[in-house]
């Protein structure tokens, strides 16, 4: 049976979610406060939301946000705005929706209740760092609950913590967000906090005893953007708000004027004849993880105008509309207004050096040494309770002892497996099983549960498989029953395929960066033997149900929120990206091995031979071959060095090429026929980034073979003596550091363990340990106690040359002085060459100073 004529998604019908979503028995219980506050948040509401959450869960949360504000003293406060956006509002970040308001109200409300607001609010962010403390994590947003179980979270979960703890006990809050920074690839987010009519900031999970206090705050003064979203379009804006966009669900407002010195760009954009273009589309971006990455977009007025808000350094503007496009690179230091043609005749190569904005010096009072030693106290009580938590979940020995056991019990289970001998496979059943239960943290019942229930009467190297296929944090807010139903389902179609086409195709229940959720049954039944077995014989039938049943709108409202399978069908409309995910759903649920292509983002389905695109629209594209050859011969690495964007109705689009590795100074890409943009950077010490871009066709059948390079510039180098420094090693005896580095180069770093910039050096560190194990390391910590730290333990096993030294009082004055470091701040990193004198240094929150270390190092 051949794929049959293109057929059109169905156009987006509001009226029909809508028909689908039920309220009035809900209404019925409401009184008229209630009611209210029911249909404001529905106003807002996105439609993954109500395709998957009861009203009821809702209704709690209303209930719960005029309880808080009647029952607290600084809820008559607050005004009916502030109310219903920041503490009536559920949804923080694109995190998984539980009813985690009450739990948190009683826990922290009787700590609370006899202080101020701005006291509450400190204390409130003292009860986050107890229950949770920065680690790097995947891109999935665990939901609050989750990130307590698992007693850590990276930033945009610590942040969905305490404004969700925050708001249950009625105080406004909202999470902001520097969607990437100018000055090193990376992001982050905090959180802001109303009291008495005034936005401050806290670090979440990063307490301190008074607000507006942070490590960031001058990485926050060198953003291009600093942004917060408000599911509404009921706002009221103050002198220091920017206003980026709006539509019927959202409202995105730009808050960097709380945080850096800003200055705003004008833009004018006209056609060749000199008449104002309306409607244009002007994208403001900054380099970052070697991509022009969009951070704000906006449409030009009937004049041709639009206007934006950032730091003063530079600024990349790139204007779109059916007629062409032009790109202008703005240093904001000299530039508040520039005029653009439309259309630029062609594309151009060049190369510039992005600068980001120097930022501000930090202007928060210093803390007295009583306050000092108070704050200390108060965060190792917090810590303290912390950890009591945490060894409660399994240490790595007794996951392994676990694993021991439940192998050998089920070795003498007569009843086991008869589908499979794992005998063969007993060292691989050990690891899995370990790591399952050590990575599970605190939900290790679950996956204990799932491990050893027998009513199932299924496969037990499956269910391991299954546990091996998943991601770290899966484990932690996956039930046992939710797995039980993918696995049973699964098996129904176990002998159609290979092993490894089965287990990650077929068995696996992650698809992308969903909430993984039950739905193979239900997707199962919806269709008959017969047409199941049709649609095994022709897959892309999937994408024509897809495209008859599911309605595609906009996700403008959040790019990154899925709606879960079941709820797309309960609703019968999706989002592009949620539409890819259904697809993959509903062709493992009928034994169809199916993946999302990283790429371009498209369903695919394994036709026996090869893979195939589900959707009509991808599966007529034609493609050609890319071979990127690097002049120097280096293998260049995506996303540090360089990427790929294509040219999609007169703007570029990134994609994701990071799995396709290069080999002897190459790397070949399979892709669509078009135009395509190269984009290479060289990042220094410090954030300046040197950037080439070039062009290149790749047509249909053909092999393209386009030479690049990336901008590279040797590192001014210094020769700073290190002042003879007396440090204690861990056996207790003293070493001068400048003789450890005596006719050996290396690099030494002054840390601070728990941190998030010390965190993300020492992460870098381990994934740079091959190289890192080659020359003299050395790390400084302020105590004993950091010996401890989970993060440092890792570094030491996978750095095994490295040295832990303590020096209890550090300054450094001379290395911040003498590198002209703008941020006076740990981790301090420096450069030493093999006379013991330093030839660069880098300091404070700066994602990428391990690798940049190393290639200085190199030079």
């Amino acid at each position: 049976m051949s794929r049959g004529q293109k057929k059109e998604p169905r156009a987006f019908q509001p009226e029909s979610v809508w028909e689908k979503i039920d309220l009035s028995y809900v209404l019925q219980e409401c009184t008229e406060e209630e009611a209210f506050c029911m249909k404001y948040l529905y106003a807002g509401m996105p439609y993954s939301d109500m395709a998957d959450y009861s009203a009821e869960l809702f209704l709690k949360f209303v209930r719960h946000a005029l309880m808080v504000r009647s029952c607290t003293p600084w809820g008559g406060s607050i005004d009916d705005a502030t109310f219903l956006n920041y503490v009536l509002q559920y949804r923080v970040n694109n995190e998984h929706i539980e009813f985690y308001a009450q739990e948190f109200f009683e826990e922290i409300y009787p700590r609370i209740k006899d202080r101020s607001m701005y006291d509450a609010a400190v204390e409130v962010n003292f009860w986050a760092y107890e229950k949770a403390t920065y680690r790097s994590t995947d891109n999935r947003t665990a939901s609050p609950f989750t990130v307590i179980k698992n007693a850590y979270g990276r930033c945009g979960e610590e942040s969905t913590l305490v404004t969700a703890a925050l708001r249950s006990v009625g105080i406004p809050a909202r999470q902001v967000y520097a969607p990437r920074w100018s000055h090193c690839d990376d992001n982050h987010a905090w959180v802001e906090v109303w009291i008495n009519g005034k936005w401050h900031f806290l670090g979440a999970c990063e307490p301190e005893i008074e607000l507006d206090r942070g490590w960031f705050v001058l990485a926050a003064s060198r953003a291009p953007m600093v942004h917060t979203r408000v599911f509404s379009r009921m706002i009221e804006e103050d002198n220091n708000t920017m206003l980026i966009c709006h539509n019927d669900k959202m409202t995105r407002l730009n808050v960097l004027a709380h945080y850096a010195d800003v200055k705003q760009l004008e833009v004018t954009v006209l056609d060749q004849s000199g008449i104002p273009k309306e409607g244009a589309i002007v994208q403001f971006q900054v380099i970052n993880y070697s991509e022009l990455y969009t951070i704000a977009q906006l449409k030009t007025n009937q004049f041709g105008n639009v206007a934006f808000s950032t730091c003063k350094g530079t600024i990349v503007v790139f204007v779109y509309d059916e007629t062409g496009y032009a790109m202008r690179i703005v240093d904001l230091r000299l530039q508040d207004r520039i005029t653009i043609y439309l259309p630029e005749v062609e594309e151009q190569e060049c190369s510039f050096t992005f600068i980001p904005a120097v930022g501000g010096e930090k202007t928060e009072r210093p803390l007295t040494v009583e306050e000092q030693v108070q704050q200390q106290l108060r965060i190792d009580k917090s810590r303290a309770v912390r950890q009591k938590t945490e060894q409660s979940f399994y240490t790595e020995e007794q996951a392994n002892e676990y694993a021991q056991i439940y192998i050998q019990q089920y070795e003498s289970d007569s009843q086991v497996d008869s589908q499979f001998d794992y005998k063969q496979s007993i060292c691989f059943m050990q690891k899995a099983i370990q790591s399952a239960m050590y990575n599970s943290r605190g939900n290790r019942e679950e996956i204990q549960k799932f491990l050893e229930e027998k009513n199932s009467n299924l496969s037990v190297f499956y269910k391991v498989k299954l546990l091996s296929s998943v991601r770290k944090k899966d484990l932690t807010d996956t039930t046992c029953e939710c797995f039980i139903e993918h696995l049973r389902e699964a098996l129904i179609w176990k002998d159609r395929y290979e092993e490894n086409l089965f287990v990650p195709y077929v068995l696996c229940p992650r698809i992308s960066d969903e909430k993984i959720t039950s739905y193979r049954a239900e997707i199962r039944q919806l269709f008959s033997n017969e047409e199941i077995s049709n649609i095994q014989c022709n897959p892309w039938l999937i994408g024509e149900w897809i495209q008859e049943n599911i309605q595609i709108y906009s996700d403008s409202t959040y790019s990154d929120l899925y709606t879960s399978p079941i709820g797309m069908l309960h609703i019968g409309a999706a989002t592009k990206r949620s539409r890819q995910i259904l697809a993959v759903a509903m062709l493992r649920s009928l034994g169809i091995a199916g993946k999302i292509e990283s790429s371009n983002y498209e369903a695919m389905y394994w036709s026996g031979e090869s893979w195939n695109y589900v959707f009509y629209e991808a599966a007529e594209k034609k493609f050609g071959e890319l071979w990127l050859t690097d002049k120097n011969g280096e293998n260049l690495q995506y996303y540090k060095d360089f990427t790929v964007a294509i040219k999609q109705k007169n703007h570029y689009k990134t994609l994701d090429l990071s799995e396709i590795k290069w080999n002897k100074g190459r790397g070949m890409y399979r892709l669509e026929q078009g135009i395509y943009r190269v984009t290479t950077t060289d990042r220094q010490l410090g954030g300046i980034c040197r950037v080439k871009i070039f062009y290149v066709s790749v047509k249909e059948n053909t092999i393209t073979d386009k030479k690049i390079d990336c901008f590279r510039e040797a590192a001014v180098r210094k020769a700073v003596p290190m002042e003879d420094t007396i440090l204690k090693q861990e056996n207790g005896k003293n070493i001068n550091l400048k003789q450890y580095f005596h006719h050996k180069a290396g690099i030494a770093a002054w840390i601070e363990v728990g941190k998030e910039p010390t965190e993300h050096l020492l992460n870098e560190m381990i994934e740079a340990k091959e190289y890192y194990r080659k020359i003299p390391v050395v790390l400084i910590v302020a105590s004993e106690e950091a010996y401890s730290d989970i993060t440092l333990i890792n570094v030491k096993k996978a750095i095994p040359n490295l040295i832990l030294l303590i020096q209890e009082s550090v300054s450094n004055r001379q290395i911040y002085e003498q590198f002209q470091l703008p941020e006076k701040a740990l981790p301090l990193v420096v450069i030493l060459d093999e006379a013991g004198n330093v030839m660069n240094a880098c300091a404070g929150y700066n994602v990428g100073t391990a690798e940049l270390a190393l290639k200085q190092l190199k030079e």
